[in-house]
């Protein structure tokens, strides 16, 4: 966040414009708290996105993005989080085409929603940058587990020779990789890029200020 302050001198009245904000008031650049209305000016004031709020104001939003942020020992839970909700989103959005014989590109989307919501519950409702970079990477496994389930049904289930093949048969692997490329179109990048702005959206830091 970007959070900036001068050093403030103690304000001196909680009222009205009217009223000296501190010690040292610079009528020129007197102003009000864009939070709670106090008077400031650039002697006293802080900024929180942009925004001039008080002292008082600037140390709660502060020490609201302190208890928000997510300790290392999060990581773990929330990567575990992540990588579950992007297995059983790949393996539903494949259950999907399977069933309906259709390529719904827009179920993309709900693994971008799922795993952004795994990583975040899996952190205790904590955010960061670092969990929303782990919601993308999950994201993107969701994504691929998802293309490789439907790729791989079609292999074993058309392809002579390939019947009775688990989906895990590691010969599987490097055809899937092949014939990837060959099945993406620009509608799959676009719900792609959909959903792994979600992800990384769901458990970014909370903006302070108005």
């Amino acid at each position: 966040e970007n959070l900036e302050t001068t050093s403030p001198a103690p304000p001196t009245e909680t009222a009205t414009a009217g009223f000296a904000c501190c010690n040292a008031r610079d009528a020129e650049s007197a102003a009000t708290c864009a939070l709670c209305q106090r008077p400031i000016c650039k002697n006293c004031r802080g900024i929180v996105n942009a925004k001039p709020v008080c002292a008082d104001c600037r140390a709660k939003v502060v020490s609201e993005l302190e208890t928000e942020k997510a300790a290392p020992a999060r990581l773990p839970p929330a990567v575990a989080g992540g990588v579950a909700a992007a297995i059983l989103c790949g393996a539903a959005w494949a259950i999907m085409v399977v069933v309906t014989n259709f390529e719904i590109g827009y179920a993309a989307v709900g693994v971008g929603f799922a795993t952004g919501y795994g990583v975040l519950l899996g952190a205790g409702r904590k955010r960061g940058i670092h969990l929303q970079w782990v919601a993308v990477g999950c994201s993107v496994l969701g994504l691929i587990l998802g293309k490789y389930f439907i790729v791989v049904h079609a292999i074993v289930t058309h392809v002579e020779g390939a019947e009775g093949l688990s989906y895990f048969d590691p010969r599987l692997f490097p055809i899937f990789f092949e014939v990837l490329p060959k099945v993406l179109s620009p509608f799959d990048a676009l719900w792609a890029f959909i959903a792994l702005r979600i992800a990384w959206r769901i458990p970014r830091p909370t903006r302070s200020g108005p």
